[in-house]
């Protein structure tokens, strides 16, 4: 992708990590300067790989999919279908939407 980010507007975020896998969490983010505050474990970390993996394709280093989406037997699931999108505008102020869905499925006691 050859591209030019200019302004992030918003990141959605469903069944990855602390993330529910029930429904989306939108986060707005602001003109100039964002912060995020909160305890941890509670997804600030999460939020920036997300962003990592949407404009880089990579997961976090030392991460797997099967252990950067919710994990099914905590979620009491046989499969689940994670999604992050994030929404920004380029360089010439044209609004962009990069979407990933990630599937995890349990198949023989052992997330794929």
């Amino acid at each position: 992708i050859n591209f030019k980010m200019s302004k992030l507007e918003s990141i959605s975020i469903k069944g990855i990590r602390s993330y529910s896998p029930n429904y989306d969490c939108v986060i707005n983010f602001e003109e100039n300067l964002n912060l995020f505050h909160g305890r941890n474990g509670s997804g600030k970390t999460t939020i920036l790989e997300c962003i990592k993996l949407l404009l880089t394709g990579k997961f976090p280093s030392g991460t797997r999919m099967n252990n950067f989406v919710n994990d099914l037997k905590i979620c009491d699931k046989k499969e689940i279908k994670s999604t992050i999108k994030l929404t920004f505008y380029d360089s010439k102020h044209k609004k962009c939407t990069i979407n990933r869905i990630i599937s995890a499925v349990i198949k023989k006691n052992k997330i794929e």
